[in-house]
């Protein structure tokens, strides 16, 4: 069965600003999920998952201003090492392929330890240690305006980055307190892509050099406007269930069409009527909702005069 997926927090946005809001399904509660989970053993091993996107990414440098987008997030996701994992219920946990731990071990300063899994390593053979860490801090915290970064919160913030016991220990101490520090070194590029702002600005455009994560680049066409990921043999981890991630970019407007067609397995219907009426009618859909981790955005204008808005 295609899987078709419905964005919760959206939900409520056309709930209270669209009309016909009855005709939508009610979004679930905090915690909850409409996502059909199924434990590891019981899903099937291989195939291929057709994604939609709405382009191809400039830059497949997630730091650099170009990256910081929400579709080559979704590709390089698979690729590049993020620490944590999100649960149901908007927490965090540290991702194990990753790390062994990451605590906050002081704070006065505050200082952040990561214990780094002793077998992760990059795809080029370069085990990740704590210099990656010390590298993107030094690229992304706003001292050298040569490294064209998508944002320098956070790191602004962090005095030193150093070895703790070995070169798998991270010590993170901050000269200001920052209560957000999960939401940094994800996703960690390797220290050689930070080394050089030549590099770190246009050495990830159209390629993706080097990898850490349970798939690898198997073809970035730009004719076809896919990028193809594949199993990567070297991930340390549990193997992949999937053969390969087949990003394919359409219109938005497109994607119905092509879920209809066969063409893809699944779209996001986001904060679209039209595109929730359309899933209902192609056969054989699920449509399921869940809050959207990536971006909330709430808005309010309580001011007199104000016309009431629901933006997004």
């Amino acid at each position: 069965m295609r899987l078709l997926v419905l964005v919760g927090c959206c939900l409520l946005a056309l709930t209270g600003c669209a009309s016909g809001g009855s005709q939508l399904p009610t979004a679930p509660a905090a915690g909850a999920n409409d996502i059909n989970p199924r434990p590891r053993d019981q899903v099937r091993d291989g195939g291929d998952l057709r994604w939609p996107i709405g382009a191809l990414p400039d830059n497949y440098n997630q730091n650099h201003f170009l990256g910081s987008q929400v579709d080559t997030d979704k590709v390089t996701s698979a690729l590049m090492p993020s620490l944590f994992i999100g649960t149901a219920d908007g927490g965090l946990r540290p991702d194990p392929n990753y790390l062994v731990s990451a605590a906050l071990t002081s704070t006065a300063p505050q200082v952040i330890t990561y214990t780094l899994n002793p077998r992760a390593t990059w795809s080029d053979g370069i085990p990740i240690t704590w210099r990656d860490f010390e590298a993107q801090w030094k690229t992304r915290n706003g001292s050298n305006p040569a490294f064209q970064v998508a944002s320098k919160t956070g790191y602004q913030d962090i005095a030193s980055v150093t070895r703790g016991s070995d070169d798998k220990q991270v010590v993170v101490t901050f000269a200001r307190p920052f209560a957000e520090w999960p939401s940094l070194f994800s996703l960690l590029y390797p220290a050689s892509t930070n080394a050089d702002p030549a590099v770190f600005n246009t050495g990830w455009v159209n390629r993706i050099p080097t990898t850490a994560g349970p798939f690898a680049l198997e073809s970035i066409d730009k004719t076809a406007k896919t990028v193809t990921l594949r199993r990567d043999p070297k991930w340390w981890g549990p193997p992949a269930k999937l053969d390969r991630i087949i990003f394919r970019a359409y219109e938005r407007s497109a994607q119905a069409d092509a879920l209809a067609n066969n063409e893809i397995d699944f779209y996001p219907i986001s904060a679209s009527v039209d595109l929730f009426k359309r899933a209902q009618a192609i056969p054989g859909v699920a449509v399921r909702q869940a809050s959207e981790r990536l971006y909330d955005h709430l808005t309010f204008n309580g001011s007199p005069g104000r016309a009431r808005s629901c933006p997004m």
